[in-house]
This record gives C-alpha cells, sequence and structure tokens, in this order.
C-alpha cells in the first residue's frame, strides 16, 4: 500500500515524541513527514502562526500546548498581554474575550494589527 501507516502503525503507535496515538495526529504521514521521507527523524510541522521563527524557535509543543492532543494552547502565560490593559485595548471590538484562542482568531499572524 502507499499509505506509510499499512506498514508502520507499531512506529506510530510506539512513538513519544510527541506521542501520536494520544495527540490524535493523523495516519497521513506525509503531512509531517514529506512524500520523500527516507526516515521518520526531521518531521517538522508548519504552523501558519509564525512560531517557528524569530523568539519562538526551539520552543517545544508543550511550551505553549498544554493538552495531550495539542489542540489547546496559550499565548498569555508567556506574554505581558495584561488583562486590564488589554481589556481596555478592545473596548470596542464586538466579542472581544482575554482567552488565547480569541486571540489567534483576530491575529493568526501573531501581529497586534
Amino acid at each position: 500500500s502507499a499509505e506509510c501507516v499499512s506498514c508502520h502503525r507499531a512506529d506510530y503507535d510506539a512513538t513519544t515524541d510527541p506521542n501520536h496515538a494520544a495527540a490524535g495526529f493523523p495516519t497521513d504521514c506525509v503531512t509531517c513527514h514529506g512524500d520523500q521521507a527516507t526516515t521518520w527523524e526531521g518531521a517538522e510541522f508548519r504552523h501558519d502562526f509564525p512560531i517557528d521563527r524569530g523568539n519562538h524557535s526551539g520552543l517545544l509543543c508543550s511550551d505553549c500546548h498544554f493538552t495531550p492532543n495539542y489542540m489547546e494552547f496559550s499565548c498569555i502565560n508567556c506574554h505581558e498581554h495584561e488583562r486590564a490593559r488589554m481589556d481596555r485595548a478592545h473596548r470596542e471590538v464586538g466579542g472581544y474575550v482575554y482567552e488565547s484562542q480569541a486571540c489567534y482568531s483576530c491575529h493568526p499572524n501573531g501581529r497586534e494589527d
């Protein structure tokens, strides 16, 4: 089969960095490992958010994602976005909520504008 997992299910299930099964990662290996992969090393997940360069380069997934499936994340645990100041700055923004998912929905590129 052309599907990697048909032969490599044991590799997928045994992976702990990060734990693919616990995180619910897809079994479509080429998504992260590429279609020309000759080894499992060097897989790369590209965020739409610029988390892999600048001050954020070198972070572990678990530095921002705090659930086993990596679906939830926090920006405000590290960044100095004081709630009172953010509440004032967003006074006229409809639906504003001081919460990382909400921040990301309006600032998907990590920029203020």
